[in-house]
């Protein structure tokens, strides 16, 4: 029996190809009977009676994401990071949509976004874990009578794209020839720091002294120094300190409209991976490849986890070449 016992009602469920139905009722039996009478209609082709109780279903999104937000992440270390993965769903799901609408074609829907917006598999899974909190929150509360089953996406073996010195040289043309020198000059920083967008384009002058840049806002919440290199301190020179931040007058969407016309002029379209985050893969990798200690390289990338840096670990031929050279002799 599926039959949960809560304060003043029990709730039981049953799930059926995907789909969830859930109903509470006063009495442990009342329960029990609803149980297995919606198994046999299932196993006729039919859904179960959800009945009378069920409470109107007009929330939209909107009220339930702000509704989870006020009363599960507000105050918490996940404040930021929750924001920001519930507005990228939202955004792609429409802050007007009815919860009730929102079923497995959404799911699919959201993911086909992410990926196109270069969103890795950890990042996607992030994003659906918090869509997931929210419409369960709308199914222990009776706002909707079931929700789609959200798998997460597998994570071990993503692709991880990045740019040689000749693909960042023709990427920098390109930016260049398009009449988007602003964003050429973000696209090195970013391999040069290994940044994330959103960090380097809310960066401030105040955060870039002493040869330093001070990340204080990241998706991790965890600040982190990283030390200007020879093109990063020639990029900022260049950058007139007109404004609160050296990318302060560049957004997003300039960003990943430029990224994806030289994406298509340098016939990479077809290239999975091939995405904007391949710049913080490439300041990555190079380090690794120049026998940096992948400590070292987690610190600078503010991985908040060492699995994640690992993925470049293979690609320090060196110190594999020096472990098996050991063996003579």
């Amino acid at each position: 029996m599926s039959v949960t016992k809560l304060k003043t009602s029990y709730r039981t469920s049953v799930s059926h190809e995907g789909k969830r139905f859930r109903r509470s009722f006063k009495t442990l039996q009342e329960a029990e009977i609803w149980e297995a009478e919606s198994k046999l209609a299932l196993l006729k082709g039919e859904e179960p009676v959800l009945g009378a109780t069920a409470k109107p279903q007009t929330r939209t999104f909107r009220d339930l994401r702000n509704e989870v937000f006020e009363t599960r992440w507000q105050g918490t270390k996940a404040e930021n990071s929750q924001l920001n993965y519930t507005k990228s769903v939202m955004d792609v799901l429409s802050p007007s949509k009815l919860i009730k609408n929102i079923n497995q074609n959404s799911i699919d829907l959201l993911i086909k976004k992410f990926k196109g917006l270069g969103n890795s598999n950890a990042t996607i899974n992030r994003k659906l874990t918090s869509l997931s909190v929210m419409l369960n929150h709308a199914l222990d509360r009776e706002y909707v009578d079931k929700i789609p089953k959200i798998k997460k996406l597998p994570e071990n073996n993503e692709i991880v794209v990045w740019f040689t010195v000749e693909e960042q040289d023709a990427i920098n043309c390109a930016l260049i020839d398009n009449g988007k020198p602003h964003i050429a000059r973000l696209i090195t920083f970013l391999c040069n720091t290994g940044m994330r967008v959103g960090e380097a384009l809310q960066l401030k002058w105040k955060d870039c002294v002493d040869g330093n840049i001070l990340v204080s806002k990241s998706k991790t919440n965890k600040p982190r120094t990283i030390p200007q290199n020879e093109k990063v301190v020639k990029i900022l020179s260049q950058i007139p300190q007109d404004h609160e931040g050296p990318f302060y007058n560049i957004t997003y969407a300039e960003t990943r409209h430029s990224w994806d016309k030289i994406r298509n002029q340098l016939g990479k379209d077809d290239v999975e991976g091939w995405t904007i985050h391949g710049c913080r893969h490439t300041f990555c990798s190079s380090l690794v490849q120049k026998n940096v200690p992948i400590q070292v390289v987690a610190q600078l990338a503010g991985h908040s986890d060492i699995r994640t840096t690992m993925r470049y670990a293979h690609l320090n031929t060196e110190v594999l070449k020096n472990a098996v050279r050991k063996l003579n002799g």
